[in-house]
């Protein structure tokens, strides 16, 4: 069994390093290691260049873009690449996502213990820097009275299992098989961030199974949220692209519950920000390029816009 593994990375050098350090330290080792750099100000590029010239048991590979094209372009052109090589399964993770140095050790466990046959993609657990299971990253998707979507995190239960069955992952820690892959296709590029692992889920799981194997472990460093609440920050960048996706992929998959699903946005624009313009736009925005399929990179919402309290 041949893996490769891919990092998408932006202007997170430290924290890359980190990452790598990790992988250099997993036990089975990776047979090929892609770095997809997404257009990275802050040496990035240099360091990567020095990184491909060392040697290690593994194969490495960079993959440099001319533009940031987010997590899901990213991810789009990091398996485009990996399709070239002689791999069985491929693993997704981010660039603040370390992997337990036992992961590979407790995958072949898995696969050898059980029938996969009817499997589609693997899952790691994911844990908070505190040593806390972080349970949105595997869910289960449920609509209430056919409309209103439920996106239901996993729970402690769950990981007292060997496994279990989830229909949504985050890119978190996610062995795909090449073949369903191959079947199902890649992430959509142009989503840029958010929901492109929810919309790429409810495709793989139709070709087979997702199973999460919590012995299988990867800790994510991931402070947005902090971040957010220290700064004073109410709406930025990040929310267009939030309301945007998640508005695109359910109508492209169950469109009853993409129209429920724009008409509370609508009403949550004006209940939220009564008076606020700028924040008005923003949704209003992100709603109408939802509905109209109007995916890539705003010019105007792009890394670094916010609105400020």
């Amino acid at each position: 069994m041949k893996t490769a593994a891919i990092i998408v990375t932006f202007n997170r050098l430290e924290k890359l390093k980190k990452t790598l350090s990790c992988y250099d330290r997993i036990r089975g080792g990776i047979d090929y290691l892609i770095i997809v750099n997404n257009h990275s100000t802050d040496g990035t590029e240099d360091f990567l260049n020095e990184w491909a010239g060392d040697k290690t048991r593994y194969n490495k590979v960079v993959v440099n873009l001319e533009d940031n094209l987010g997590g899901s372009g990213g991810f789009y052109y990091g398996c485009k690449k990996a399709l070239e090589f002689p791999v069985d399964w491929i693993l997704l993770a981010d660039d603040d996502a370390y992997p337990d140095k036992r992961l590979l050790i407790e995958f072949r466990e898995y696969l050898s213990d059980n029938n996969t046959d009817s499997i589609s993609a693997v899952c790691s657990s994911v844990y908070r820097i505190d040593d806390s299971i972080d349970y949105g990253h595997r869910k289960i998707l449920k609509y209430h009275f056919g409309i209103r979507p439920q996106l239901i995190p996993s729970c402690q239960s769950d990981y007292n299992k060997p496994f279990f069955e989830i229909d949504l992952f985050s890119y978190v820690g996610v062995f795909f098989k090449v073949e369903t892959l191959r079947k199902a296709g890649l992430c959509i590029p142009d989503l840029f961030i958010y929901y492109d692992d929810m919309e790429h889920s409810l495709r793989i799981g139709k070709t087979g199974h997702i199973v999460c194997v919590p012995s299988m472990k990867f800790v994510h460093d991931d402070g947005y949220g902090i971040v957010k609440s220290q700064n004073g920050i109410i709406m930025s960048w990040r929310d267009y692209y939030d309301i945007r996706n998640k508005i695109y992929v359910f109508l492209k998959h169950k469109p009853t519950v993409g129209m429920f699903w724009t008409l509370s946005r609508l009403c949550m624009c004006y209940i939220k920000f009564p008076f606020n313009l700028r924040c008005q736009k923003l949704y209003l925005t992100a709603i109408c390029h939802g509905v109209k399929g109007h995916l890539g990179k705003h010019p105007t919402y792009k890394p670094g816009f916010v609105i400020e309290k």
